[in-house]
């Protein structure tokens, strides 16, 4: 009787939904100790930080390939100096001087191919009566085409800037927020330039 009794018991046990979840933890368990000290063993390391000067009251910064040798680039936008600084990279993971780009105003930045040349462009939006979105399209080697302004029809302090195709027309558009929750979208005409603002 003892040893059926003890059968059955087993077998009961191993039929409810408990032991669904009991097993489940086991197994979740197990994993864990497997997993954790691997986890913890390839723990990312960085060397010392290198420093590079860029125009005064940096407050976005970009990446991207900007001159098309297949290295990635930095762009900052600086408000207090009211630049752009592009800072080449050499491959090796710095970069050359900074190259400063006289902008509006800087309170966002974003990079993109904004004239479908396959080259990447740079966008920023500044604040002021209205707010502005500049546009440098790249010339490649000659490098940055002089600034293109774009006013809104909204007054305030804008926050950041992005590009997007907003429209569905395949073309990428201009899209900015400001600190009052609006927002502004600038329609791509196809060329790299842009309609007038529209207020969302």
């Amino acid at each position: 009787m003892g040893r059926r009794f003890q059968g059955r018991r087993l077998a009961g046990a191993f039929d409810g939904p408990g032991c669904v979840v009991l097993l489940a933890c086991l197994g979740v368990a197990l994993t864990l100790g497997f997993v954790a000290p691997s986890a913890a063993g390839s723990a990312p390391s960085f060397a010392a930080a290198r420093n590079y000067a860029v125009g005064r009251g940096p407050i976005s910064v970009a990446i991207g390939d900007l001159n098309g040798d297949g290295k990635p680039d930095l762009a900052t936008a600086n408000s207090g100096a009211r630049t752009a600084s592009v800072l080449l990279g050499k491959g090796d993971g710095s970069f050359e001087p900074k190259r400063d780009l006289a902008i509006a105003g800087a309170d966002g930045f974003a990079v993109g191919d904004l004239n479908g040349d396959g080259r990447p462009d740079l966008a920023t939006v500044s604040s002021g009566t209205p707010i502005t979105a500049s546009v440098f399209l790249n010339g490649g080697d000659s490098g940055f085409e002089p600034r293109r302004d774009y006013p809104g029809t909204i007054n305030g302090v804008p926050s950041a800037i992005a590009i997007g195709d907003f429209n569905g027309d395949g073309k990428p558009d201009l899209v900015a927020t400001d600190a009052a929750g609006r927002v502004a979208v600038f329609l791509n005409k196809g060329d790299g330039s842009f309609l007038r603002q529209r207020r969302l």
